[in-house]
């Protein structure tokens, strides 16, 4: 009599020691970019330095940008 599942006998995923029945551990990973508009007047140093709250130098212009003090 044909069972009711249409997967092989023994490669079940619910049956012990296949590979959905063991628990492993998956990582999930997650980057943003966000382009940054230098036309627009916009400075890419100053924009680090802001989403990283640190002091950088931009060696273009010579400003000093410090997000020390940010949150």
């Amino acid at each position: 009599m044909p069972s009711a599942c249409h997967v092989r006998q023994g490669f079940h995923p619910c049956t012990p020691g296949s590979v959905s029945a063991r628990r492993q551990a998956v990582a999930i990973f997650h980057a943003s970019t966000k382009s940054i508009s230098r036309s627009a007047g916009r400075s890419a140093v100053a924009a680090i330095a802001y989403r990283t709250a640190c002091r950088l130098v931009d060696e273009r212009t010579g400003q000093v940008h410090d997000y020390t003090r940010k949150g």
